[in-house]
């Protein structure tokens, strides 16, 4: 049984690397790990949180992908297409994927927050 009817969104899953360059200096990339993939993405949940200063935005998202793909926690999720991808070409949907589950081997769920570092390059 597939669930790839119910898919609204292509997203792309990029992963972080270091290496060491000729310096001996850590260089952290991001490489494309998988993508273009179809999946589903629910709504943010609306949460926010104290943060110290002040308050801020919480909330989780879950995407659900077919089983096959191996996402780790840390890689992130680029929404490419789909209703929350941006409408324009100059912004980017990348979320920080926090925890991975395969309830009963049907699918995969990937629990994401909002991703607030460096963005990987599209090049890459």
């Amino acid at each position: 049984m597939t669930i790839s009817h119910l898919f609204d969104h292509t997203a792309v899953i990029w992963r972080k690397v270091e290496t060491l360059n000729a310096s001996g200096v850590t260089v952290k990339n991001f490489l494309m790990a998988y993508g273009p993939l179809g999946c589903k993405m629910n709504r943010k949940a609306a949460m926010v949180a104290n943060s110290g200063p002040g308050i801020i935005d919480a909330g989780q998202r879950v995407a659900y992908l077919e089983v096959g793909p191996i996402i780790l926690k840390r890689d992130l999720v680029e929404l490419v297409t789909g209703p929350d991808a941006p409408p324009s070409s100059g912004e980017r949907a990348i979320l920080e994927v926090e925890n991975v589950t395969i309830p009963r081997g049907h699918h995969v769920e990937v629990r994401c927050s909002e991703y607030h570092g460096a963005e990987p390059e599209i090049g890459s």
